[in-house]
């Protein structure tokens, strides 16, 4: 406001006594019941809902959500609002079933009168917000009630915040893998809440994931082909495209089942020029924009453990060399030859994504 009023120009005057008058406009403030509190908790609420009336102004507001962060930083004022919420508010601390259901069900049934998700929209007073913005609250929702179990001693606003974000970005990762019981179960729920993908695993729980898929029942060449014939049939049919700059038809079919726990999408592409192929690939939606090297590794020594060393006497994944060439973009992968087609496992330079595919040779000729 400072830097608006000007008395050499009488444009940018008239701006900032404009903007002063609407920033001094009073707004409705969070409705609180005072009378029933008990003073500390009043003087706990005043707090974070400074004003507890109507005068609130819009440049209070302001003044105030830049000091919010600080006072919830603050650990007594975070813990006093955490055990109010905790006295006051129906408690899942004695709750076996942590499922969205259930929780569902136990909010409907309190005071609040609303599920998670009513909540959250609440509490971004009903206005479209990011999904960010929604699990973040919805995360902080499950603390206050203590879905966590934490202790109210050992509650900590930045240890909650950073916990909030971290569960958050792994969504666009396959896998939450932590050994905080507590940050688990709240992921768990949110994921639900928002339909998201993402498997929230202890180390033990992932190693004994990973363990079932490399232990999974081994295909045989032969076996893996009858198995994509069968799962390119029309009830399997998602879509298709037709690429006239190309001269080619795409179909993407939805296997029964993911091959090698991995790849749950089938390509068939039928190209004038080029012929005939199958692509296998992971769904896009699942998967990062990027690859670990440890993730190329598990899926080629699958595939080797079914197939075999490959036409070129590879086996299985050399971590220093491939990673290596990985990284300069030079990787050959795997390539298995048959007759009339060969089996080709490589990084997609479109998609950068982990393929598996088959190619079809056309049978050649007399005279050609």
């Amino acid at each position: 406001m400072k830097e608006l009023n000007n008395d050499e120009d009488p444009l940018m005057k008239v701006i900032s006594s404009q903007l002063k008058q609407l920033f001094e406009l009073p707004i409705h403030n969070i409705p609180v019941d005072t009378e029933n509190l008990r003073p500390q908790d009043l003087e706990m609420i005043s707090k974070i809902f400074p004003g507890l009336n109507t005068s609130f102004s819009l440049s209070d507001m302001f003044n105030h959500m830049q000091k919010f962060n600080e006072q919830l930083s603050d650990q007594k004022n975070f813990k006093d609002l955490r055990r109010y919420s905790l006295e006051n508010l129906p408690a899942f601390s004695s709750l076996k079933d942590t499922s969205l259901q259930t929780i569902n069900d136990t909010l409907k049934a309190s005071p609040c009168g609303k599920t998670l998700d009513e909540m959250i929209n609440e509490h971004n007073n009903g206005k479209p917000v990011s999904l960010n913005q929604k699990f973040i609250s919805g995360f902080m929702i499950l603390n206050l009630f203590g879905l966590d179990q934490e202790k109210n001693k050992k509650a900590n606003y930045i240890s909650l915040s950073n916990d909030a974000q971290h569960a958050f970005y792994a969504t666009y990762s396959d896998f939450l893998i932590t050994e905080d019981e507590g940050l688990r179960t709240k992921a768990k729920v949110m994921y639900e809440n928002f339909a998201l993908k993402t498997i929230v695993f202890s180390a033990e729980e992932f190693f004994a994931y990973t363990g079932n898929m490399v232990t999974h029942t081994q295909l045989s060449i032969m076996d893996f082909i009858n198995r994509v014939k069968i799962d390119i049939a029309p009830d399997r049919l998602i879509e298709t495209t037709q690429s006239t700059k190309f001269n080619r038809l795409t179909s993407l079919y939805s296997p029964v089942t993911s091959y090698f726990d991995y790849f749950d999408l089938i390509e068939f592409i039928d190209d004038v020029d080029t012929g005939k192929g199958i692509i296998l690939r992971p769904n896009k939606y699942m998967q990062l924009s990027y690859l670990f090297y440890e993730e190329i590794k598990l899926i080629t020594n699958k595939i080797h453990a079914s197939f075999g060393n490959d036409s070129e006497n590879k086996d299985q994944f050399d971590m220093e060399l491939e990673s290596k060439a990985i990284n300069k973009g030079v990787w050959e992968g795997r390539i298995w030859v048959l007759p009339g087609a060969y089996i080709n496992l490589e990084i997609n330079k479109g998609t950068q994504q982990l393929s598996l595919c088959i190619i079809f040779v056309p049978e050649k000729t007399n005279g050609i």
